[in-house]
């Protein structure tokens, strides 16, 4: 067997934990052979890495206690020991027959080399021993000779290890399970992924979701600022959002599954019930079905924990902002066959627009049973009620904000409502199950599934501007919208080897169905004068204009393979969706019926230097049914996204960090586009490209020193149109966007636990229509915080916190982004939040 020198996901696992692992080993069939000699030649294979033969013994620790990160993953064991080899500078001896058919489940974390080559051969039935600093020997268990399967104790060792569903310590993510649907090092996906951990979402106080991605590139969020009820859900990915264009959202998944619904309640998710959120940029159809070009943004649900914890925490803040939360953990029995998981929010607080606020409450049960050590059963619900005073939406004009107005500045707290009125009242119920059982060391089945039902009652006022640049003329609109969201994956995982290539093969088959009902309303208010208004109205009776029922669902089958030979890794996948959309007009008593059918393919290859460097290249497409007819009654073809991609991702040997360089051409076929020959009609001759460039690096160090950085370069453009806006820009798109976030906590002397981070956010100048004829300008925020580790004042309170944080620190006043001249939205005044936590 020769040495192998690839690096496969080297990094550094972070979540602090036990790691029990008790696994049953396979009968050996042959006479167990001890090594007492290296020099017995072509009996005997060795794996020797060129640091270890030239390393002078007199001036080495020893082996066995020194502390290193391993990522190693489930293979057959020989392979698994020439990486052990590589990445610990440890000298193997072995009979190669001991070995034979062998498999290790990996190891992934921090740990001694002794303790990490007792993870890497549990089960196997092969034990070691150090026979001087830099050589072990291993040999087969007598005791299995001619016995059936042995069934070993736990090994516990106390170490750090990662996984993709968990949490991360630190900033930094090794691993993620969004791009390939399996446990796979991000270094090794050919495709860029953003993952914002837990870690980073306290450290920066995040309120929503889109405050937690806004510091990653290609992600622009809170496009419509604090005067959207739905904020964070604003977010775009390489300039798409729901629809294809800027300012929207509707890619979001949790644990894996899309979360879909009526269009004004599909999102809007409390972070805190979060360990991290992921974001896959670009087309993602072959694995998640019918999505738009911008990719998936996967919120990864807090889980059931073997070892308990509690956590309290109280907050108080700008615009008369209280919450409190909890969070606990643990198992419920000895055998830890049980686990429970159970987190909660309470929130009140009013906004910077005047007669808006937010009352949000939440909980979220989860439970885990593990009946055997090869079969997990984990329950997640989520019970969300939101009652958001001043509805989901405050526009103001252009004059006044961004051009000047003869009548003078429109107030950043002016609401264009009526406090009689507009409200956003939802309750969002879910229920699922996420099963995974191992058959053996190659197969292993997983089966996610979810329920969700939406409930809303939303009214709101829209305004457009008057020629003397003070009235606006006002509508009002109300929905009442249900929907009923069922999704299930079901699929297989193979890990086998065909010599010398390694296969993870993912077989899968999809279903989702969704029901949604919707009742809309249409009507007129009194005119409000932009700098002098009057509220508390009589608004008038509405007039329905839409009550439909809708039926949608889809089914895929999909396949993938992650090959691996020597350093050289491959990722190719293919899927099949068909699709089917039926809707009821209640109104007009009629009726449609669509359905759809696509493929979707992904192919990316990539490199994975010693070092730590990959290059990639990779292509991925993407589908969405479009619904509706054009004028000759024919159903529209599903828009469709290729997207082709080039980059290079670096993870240090020596430093907990991840670097990713990406250049990217993502084009959106099949848009929607008015019908010149039927006004009031579309068809599809649309098609919207997006080319960039994106640059992202985070870190965490031993020193106390985390950092963020991103820039991104965008050329978002309309490349075909019958509206006449060929070559434009999409309304609120920007062409450049950068920021930094720092961070040091103090690690030792009087002041060790006390911590502090600032951060720059620049967004570059907006298209502020799609006519392209002004401009939403630039800006430029601060945001900074400070915290104290309690344990400084008693050692029973280490990891309970104080914290003071601060977004737009300079309270900078700034559009956040246009749709048209009388449709634009102020960004957020300075906001101040203190945060007291406990944590036992």
């Amino acid at each position: 067997m020769g040495s192998e020198t690839g690096a496969w996901g080297i990094g550094r696992s972070q979540q602090r934990r036990n790691v029990s692992q008790g696994v049953t080993g396979k009968r050996l069939c042959f006479t167990a052979a001890t090594i007492t000699a290296l020099s017995i030649g072509a009996t005997f294979s060795a794996t020797t890495p060129a640091a270890a033969r030239d390393q002078d013994p007199s001036l080495s620790i020893a082996q066995a206690d020194a502390v290193r990160d391993f990522s190693i993953e489930e293979q057959p064991l020989n392979t698994a020991l020439d990486r052990f080899s590589d990445q610990a500078g440890i000298f193997f001896a072995y009979k190669t027959g001991d070995l034979s058919g062998l498999r290790s489940r990996g190891v992934s974390g921090t740990y001694s080399a002794a303790d990490a080559l007792r993870v890497l051969l549990a089960g196997t039935g092969i034990s070691f021993k150090f026979t001087d600093a830099n050589t072990v020997t291993l040999e087969r268990n007598a005791s299995e000779e001619g016995s059936g399967p042995m069934r070993l104790g736990a090994v516990v060792v106390e170490g750090t290890r990662e996984s993709p569903y968990g949490p991360v310590d630190g900033y930094v993510a090794n691993r993620s399970a969004t791009g390939t649907k399996t446990n796979t090092p991000i270094i090794e996906t050919p495709q860029s992924i953003s993952v914002v951990t837990r870690d980073q979402m306290d450290a920066r106080a995040v309120q929503n979701v889109g405050e937690a991605v806004q510091y990653n590139a290609g992600v622009r969020s809170n496009l419509q600022a604090e005067s959207s009820g739905l904020a964070g859900s604003n977010i775009t990915v390489r300039g798409f959002g729901g629809d294809g264009t800027a300012g929207t959202s509707g890619n979001e998944y949790v644990d894996g599954l899309r979360v879909r619904g009526t269009d004004f309640a599909a999102a809007g998710f409390e972070p805190y019930l979060f360990e991290r959120v992921e974001i896959l940029k670009g087309p993602s159809s072959v694995l998640y079905g019918q999505t738009t070009p911008a990719g998936v943004i996967n919120h990864v649900s807090k889980r059931p924990t073997e070892e308990s914890f509690y956590e309290i925490q109280g907050e108080v803040g700008s615009f008369n902002r209280f919450e409190g939360a909890f969070d606990f953990g643990g198992a419920v029995d000895d055998e830890r066959q049980f686990l429970f998981r159970l987190t909660g929010l309470a929130l009140d607080t009013e906004s910077q627009t005047d007669f808006t606020g937010r009352d949000r409450k939440v909980i979220a049960p989860a439970f885990t049973w593990r009946p055997t050590e090869d079969t997990t059963l984990t329950l997640l619900t989520t019970y969300q009620d939101d009652d958001f005073e001043g509805g989901f939406v405050n526009r103001v004009p252009a004059f006044g904000t961004i051009f000047p107005n003869p009548n003078g500045e429109i107030a950043d707290d002016f609401f264009q409502g009526d406090p009689n009125f507009n409200s956003w009242d939802r309750e969002l119920f879910s229920i699922g199950y996420q099963f995974e059982h191992h058959f053996d060391e190659t197969w292993t089945l997983r089966q996610n599934a979810r329920y969700l039902h939406n409930d809303l009652e939303l009214q709101a006022i829209f305004g457009t501007l008057q020629a003397d640049l003070r009235t606006l003329n006002r509508s009002s609109f109300s929905a009442d919208e249900t929907s009923d969201d069922v999704t299930i994956d079901t699929h297989v995982e193979a890990r086998f080897e065909t010599d010398p290539i390694s296969h993870t093969v993912l077989l899968g088959l999809d279903y989702q169905t969704l029901n949604r009902h919707t009742d809309r309303r249409l009507g007129t208010v009194a005119t409000i004068d932009l700098f002098n208004p009057v509220y508390n109205l009589d608004i008038p009776a509405l007039t329905p204009f839409q009550r439909t029922e809708t039926d949608e669902e889809q089914i895929g089958v999909y396949v993938q393979d992650q090959i691996r030979f020597d350093n050289w890794i491959m990722t190719l996948g293919g899927r099949y969706d068909w699709s089917s959309i039926e809707n009821e007009n209640q109104i007009a008593n009629t009726s449609s019926k669509q359905s759809d059918r696509a493929f979707s393919g992904r192919a990316g290859v990539g490199y994975v230097f010693d070092i730590g460097l990959a290059p990639y290249i990779s292509y991925s497409e993407s589908f969405q049914p479009q619904p509706g007819v054009d004028a000759q009654g024919s159903a529209f073809d599903p828009t469709t996204g290729t997207q082709f991609e080039a980059g290079i991702k670096f993870q240090p040997n020596d430093y907990n960090a991840l670097a990713t360089l990406a250049a990217f051409q993502l084009t959106q076929q099949n848009v929607l586009t008015s019908d010149p020959d039927n006004p009031g009609d579309s068809i599809q001759t649309g098609e919207i490209r997006s080319r960039g460039v994106e640059i992202e690096a985070t870190a965490s160090f031993d020193n106390g020193i985390s950092l963020l950085a991103a820039y991104t370069y965008q050329d978002l453009e309309i490349t075909e149109d019958n509206d006449g806006n060929a070559g434009n820009t999409p309304a609120g798109a920007a062409d450049h966007w950068a920021s930094i976030w720092g961070d040091y906590t103090i690690q030792e002397g009087d002041l060790a636990g006390l911590g502090a981070g600032v951060g720059v956010r620049y967004v570059g100048s907006s298209a502020g229509n799609v006519e392209n004829t002004f401009e939403a300008p630039g800006y430029t925020l601060v945001d900074a915080a400070i915290r104290y580790d309690l344990g400084g004042i008693a050692p029973a309170l280490t990891g309970s916190q104080f914290a003071l944080s601060a977004t737009n620190i300079f309270d900078k006043r700034y559009v956040a982004s246009c749709a048209r001249i009388d449709r634009c939205f102020q960004g957020v005044g300075r906001s101040v939040l203190a945060t007291l936590r406990f944590r036992w």
